[in-house]
Formats: C-alpha cells, sequence, structure tokens
C-alpha cells in the first residue's frame, strides 16, 4: 500500500483461489509477481482502477489544505500517503496545521508524519511528527514540500489537518546557477494586492543574465502604476532601476553588472492577467554539473585566471554513487593556510 517494496504489506497470494478485492489509501501501489524454478501454470490477469477517492495528491494552488484519510474520523491501519505541495517559480510554502493526533512512540517509530524539503523523500527532511502536540510551522527552502503520512496495524487516532500557502514576499535566492521565478499562481491569472519580491544574489565576480519567457500584465497606464514589475541592479530597492514594466510586451532581456538582481512585482484590487515568466541563470564561472562523469576548470584555463571570483561547481550523480574528482594540473597562489586563493 504505497510506491516502494518497504510500503505496508496488503497480502501474499499463490494456488488458485482468486485474491479478494485490494484498494490503496492512496495513489500509489506497489505489486510484484516472482516464479520459481519449479512448475508454471497460467498466471493472473487483473485490472486497476485509479478514478476512486484515497490520499495524497500534487497539490499546486496557492492555498490549500488536506488530511488524513477518513479525518474526522481515525485513519486507516497499514497505510501509506503521499502529499506534494508545488509553488509556482521562485515562491516559498508554509505548511501549518489545525489539528494533529498520530499515535504516540518514542522517535515516532509507529505512526508517523514525515515532511521533506523538496520532491520525494530522498530530499532534507524538515520534521518527523507523531503524538497529539500541535506541530510548529514547516518551511521550505525552494518551491517544493513532500509529506508522508506512514501508519502501522495497531492503534488509531483521529489524524491531523493541515493547511498550506505559498509566498513571494523577501525571498533570497543564493547557492544556485540558475532558476526561474514566477507571478503567484502562473499561468494563471494572479491574485489581487499581490506583493512580491526577489532577490538573487551570485558569487563573486559574477553576473545575472535575465530573459521573460511569458508576460501579461495589467495595462491600463504608461506609467505602469496598477500592476508591474521593476527590476533593480543590485540587492534591494535603493538600487539603480533597470526599469518598470506592465502590458503584454516582455522587457528586454538583461544582465546585471554586478552580482545581485532585485525583483518586485505589485497587483492591485482589480484587473488580473496570466502574470510572467523569468529565466535566470549565473553569468560566469561556476554551475551545476550532472551525468556520470565531466570536466571543469578555473576561468580562463589554460591561461590565468582572474582576480576577485569566486567559483562554485554543484555536482549531482545518480543515486547511490559517489564521485572521484581528479586534479590534472594545478598552479594556485600559495599561502601556509590558503588564505588567498585557493580550491
Amino acid at each position: 500500500d504505497g510506491g516502494f517494496e518497504t510500503s505496508p504489506l496488503i497480502g501474499k497470494f499463490c494456488e488458485s483461489q482468486k485474491p479478494p478485492l485490494l484498494v490503496s489509501h492512496s495513489n500509489r501501489l506497489w505489486v510484484k509477481f516472482r516464479s520459481d524454478s519449479i512448475a508454471t501454470f497460467r498466471g493472473f490477469t487483473a485490472h486497476w482502477d485509479g478514478t476512486l477517492t484515497g490520499c495524497g495528491g500534487t497539490l499546486t494552488t496557492s492555498t490549500g489544505s488536506f488530511s488524513s484519510p477518513n479525518y474526522p474520523l481515525p485513519y486507516h491501519s497499514n497505510s501509506e500517503c503521499y502529499w506534494h505541495i508545488r509553488a509556482t517559480g521562485g515562491s516559498r510554502i508554509i505548511l501549518e496545521f489545525g489539528d494533529f493526533h498520530l499515535e504516540s512512540s518514542t522517535n515516532c517509530n509507529y505512526d508517523y508524519l514525515a515532511v521533506y524539503d523538496g520532491n520525494s523523500t530522498a530530499a532534507s527532511p524538515l520534521a518527523h511528527l507523531c503524538g497529539s502536540t500541535l506541530p510548529a510551522p514547516v518551511n521550505s527552502s525552494k518551491e517544493d514540500l513532500f509529506i508522508k503520512l506512514r501508519t502501522d496495524s495497531n492503534i488509531n487516532a483521529g489524524g491531523f489537518l493541515a493547511s498550506y500557502t505559498q509566498y513571494c514576499q523577501g525571498i533570497f535566492i543564493a547557492n544556485q546557477s540558475q532558476g526561474i521565478l514566477e507571478s503567484p499562481d502562473f499561468p494563471n491569472s494572479y491574485p489581487h494586492l499581490a506583493h512580491c519580491s526577489w532577490t538573487i544574489q551570485t558569487t563573486m565576480g559574477n553576473t545575472i543574465n535575465y530573459t521573460f519567457a511569458a508576460f501579461d500584465l495589467e495595462s491600463t497606464s504608461s506609467t505602469c502604476i496598477f500592476d508591474y514589475i521593476k527590476l533593480y541592479n543590485g540587492p534591494n530597492e535603493q538600487a539603480p532601476l533597470i526599469g518598470t514594466f506592465c502590458g503584454n510586451t516582455p522587457p528586454p532581456p538583461g544582465a546585471t553588472t554586478g552580482t545581485s538582481l532585485h525583483v518586485v512585482f505589485q497587483s492591485d484590487f482589480s484587473i488580473s492577467h496570466t502574470g510572467f515568466r523569468m529565466l535566470w541563470y549565473q553569468n560566469g564561472c561556476g554551475g551545476d554539473l550532472f551525468g556520470p562523469s565531466g570536466s571543469f576548470n578555473s576561468p580562463g584555463y589554460p591561461n590565468r585566471y582572474p582576480e576577485n571570483r569566486e567559483c562554485i561547481w554543484y555536482i549531482q550523480t545518480a543515486l547511490g554513487s559517489s564521485i572521484q574528482i581528479t586534479i590534472h594540473e594545478f598552479d594556485v597562489e600559495y599561502h601556509p593556510n590558503c588564505n588567498y586563493d585557493l580550491l
């Protein structure tokens, strides 16, 4: 009853007796068939129907709520449910609980609700919850939260009721080489009275390039006083203004002269359109590296690297693997404690 071999077992079946009707509690069911080397028979045929109401799912609205199956009555035994909350680009998620009653145990080994800072259980854990104490709010660091409910075969409690909200104000983005900013609810119409602000920060010596893949804001004024987006060539609204934009003509692609870009989006109380999608990426050295193997080098190699530069590479390979780095050539300024130039 779930997406993995470690999920709660519904049953094992063999011989010629047809198994009963089987129903999962979530939107995932893991099925395994195995035959040995002795004898074979006609086998089986099965039909699955995913139109029933269960638990779990993908949630993409700007606000919403979800609960344990059967809430406010006791939840099911031996169930596993997954919720994926996905915010628009550049937004963050806050998860709050209005009611919470799961079987209490040391280290929450029996029934538990786990919250992960990403789009799967492979992401960093943020909370591992059980008992009847109302949990504190949980905040994502990026656009995704993944929630897993796991129950055992014993005690059932009243379950939980949770709500979530996406927010886009005061977001600081660093330690990324590229990303996407979107108006709330994009590609649907943005809400009235929205106010979003993002600061994108890259490393020393690098700049930020940006371009708009979609752009549709209210345009009833040549001065953009109703719904608008503002771009600043720096970390805040005191930095030089690149421009104020509205209507359906996207801002021209551009780049910062320094290491940061500040973006403000605001809507008024009336007309709303589909909003915008802005793509940005770090211009300079560093970046995200994927695949089973590859190579990278200092900026300008084999010539001298520039002064006052900081390059960060994020290398990611397949799950379960490790990464070996071989340095073929190395010529960096010497200091006993590597206080000057360093890798």
